[in-house]
Order: C-alpha cells, then structure tokens, then sequence
C-alpha cells in the first residue's frame, strides 16, 4: 500500500516493465498459471479456482507460488497489479 500512497519504490517487477521498452512478454507466465491469476483477479477463492479448474488446493497453491516468484511479488493484489502491467491480464477483474 506504501507504493501507491507514493512512500515506498516500485516493486522490482513495475521498475522492470518501466525499463523495457515493450513490456514483459506474457509468456512470462505458462497458460496455466495466466489462468489461475485471471480466476483469482476476478475474486475467486483457491477452493473456487481449484473446483473450476478441475485441479486441487494444493496445485492451485503451487500456481501461485510459481505466479509470486516470476512476478517477483508477495500478494494477490500485486501480482494481478504485476500482470495487468505486463499487459497478461489486461483489463479483466477491472
């Protein structure tokens, strides 16, 4: 929250886009881990995305992970803030 109250520095992955000229490319993610962050932006809890997916909680938790450490975040909120500026959300879960 510090980041956009504007006291804190933009997390590694913003400064990274800002610095290439033409984004990161959406294959930064695999399709399946693109898929779980969509599902979560939209509001979706893990059980939910788990069920809609046909995988389990665990396997949901592992897309995640693997989301956080490419995006080189620590929440929900910024990897969807991440992706969406990476241009691999774009405007879904708006």
């Amino acid at each position: 929250l510090a980041f956009f109250r504007g006291e804190a520095a933009a997390p590694r992955a913003a400064v990274a886009v800002n610095a290439a000229k033409g984004g990161v490319a959406p294959a930064a993610l695999t399709p399946r881990e693109t898929d779980v962050l969509k599902r979560l932006s939209l509001g979706n809890t893990l059980g939910e995305v788990a069920r809609e997916m046909g995988l389990s909680v665990n396997t949901v938790k592992t897309h995640v992970k693997n989301v956080y450490a490419r995006l080189d975040v620590t929440s929900r909120i910024a990897a969807v803030d991440a992706a969406r500026r990476m241009g691999i959300l774009g405007d879904e879960g708006r």
